[in-house]
């Protein structure tokens, strides 16, 4: 060594012992609770769970574990709520079939639309500017931006802004709906703007996304159990008839609408 290492007895201040922090021994023993058995399988599912652990490295026994392990504990998960491994399956077949209701070009019009009119919210108070574009069954895009407000219940989102623009045009039917918003987090619709977006459209896709990712969803499954009221059913004249009861010698009216009846 070319540089010779200078030793000194100079103090080093105080000096603090750290104690151990590596747990005890006996901790780095897992002990696994399990119970032998014999199990019967085909060669075919032997052979191809021994090429599989071939590959991996480890021993086919344990893969056969693990897999039985796996599907126990998410047959468990799925008596306490739907299955998670279901659940994606069943959203990516959703996503593409909404996918294929709106061409490419529309996608990427509305996405345009929908970035642009961020520039038009009115967001002091979270800086949070947030765009949306309708596309109307007339090929329309009508956009609109948050309008916020120092009473913060009387802030407008983006969605309803445009919804409110398009039905006060003349346009009820939509195709579908772009929502956009910078940030980590995709902008999904909130409670109320879901309501509002099922009033006017029960089985439209919306476009959601912040410019780094793009997911389509249908209002269905934003809220499956929307509210809404029959109005097929109110709009008809209700059905009023007069019953006598001798009995009684008394008339009561009785207004009959959707299937119940108010005395009156």
């Amino acid at each position: 060594m070319k540089n010779k290492i200078k030793y000194t007895n100079e103090y080093l201040g105080k000096v603090k012992v750290v104690k151990d922090f590596l747990p005890p021994s006996e901790q780095f023993a897992f002990k696994e609770d399990t119970v032998r058995i014999t199990l019967l399988l085909s060669r075919f599912s032997v052979d191809f769970f021994r090429s599989e652990a071939k590959k991996q490295h480890t021993k086919y026994q344990k893969m056969i574990q693990k897999l039985l392990d796996e599907y126990t504990y998410q047959h468990s998960l799925w008596l306490a709520k739907p299955n998670p491994c279901l659940c994606i399956a069943y959203n990516i077949k959703k996503m593409r079939r909404d996918s294929e209701l709106i061409t490419d070009k529309d996608k990427k019009n509305l996405i345009l639309e929908a970035k642009m009119s961020t520039k038009y919210s009115y967001s002091p108070y979270s800086n949070y500017k947030v765009g949306a574009a309708l596309l109307t069954k007339d090929d329309k895009i009508i956009t609109g931006g948050n309008v916020e407000n120092a009473v913060y219940p009387l802030c407008i989102c983006a969605e309803q802004v445009a919804i409110a623009k398009a039905v006060s045009n003349g346009y009820k039917d939509f195709k579908a709906l772009a929502i956009y918003a910078d940030g980590e987090n995709l902008p999904y619709p909130c409670g109320a703007c879901r309501q509002v977006i099922y009033e006017f459209s029960q089985d439209i896709p919306i476009i959601i996304t912040n410019g780094k990712r793009i997911e389509i969803v249908n209002i269905k499954d934003l809220l499956p159990w929307a509210f809404t009221l029959k109005w097929a059913e109110i709009r008809r004249e209700p059905r009023v008839q007069e019953i006598k009861t001798p009995s009684l010698q008394t008339h009561c009216i009785w207004t009959i609408l959707e299937g119940r009846s108010t005395e009156i």
